[in-house]
């Protein structure tokens, strides 16, 4: 099973900074990434994933620290799932 809680844009925040266990609000984190992209987040938009995934090692590292499911803290396991079909990174 794979999950990122509260958001699937915890994984994406990741490929920016390290996450941490405290929640963020779905509002904070389109902010974050809308910081990082230079312009607002829009979800499911092609060129800002495209331009978020440039960084990936960067994600599997940043949620090193999160990857144990929590139902009441801020987690994500994506990078665990990416690990298994793209080997040691």
């Amino acid at each position: 099973m794979f999950f990122s809680n509260s958001a699937f844009e915890v994984w994406l925040l990741a490929h920016f900074e390290s996450i941490t266990r405290g929640l963020l609000s779905a509002n904070e984190l389109k902010r974050r990434l809308s910081n990082y992209l230079r312009g607002e987040y829009k979800k499911g938009d092609k060129a800002q994933l495209s331009a978020i995934v440039d960084h990936f090692e960067e994600a599997i590292v940043n949620t090193r620290n999160v990857s144990d499911l929590s139902y009441h803290t801020q987690c994500t396991n994506v990078g665990n799932l990416c690990q298994s079909i793209h080997g040691d990174l």
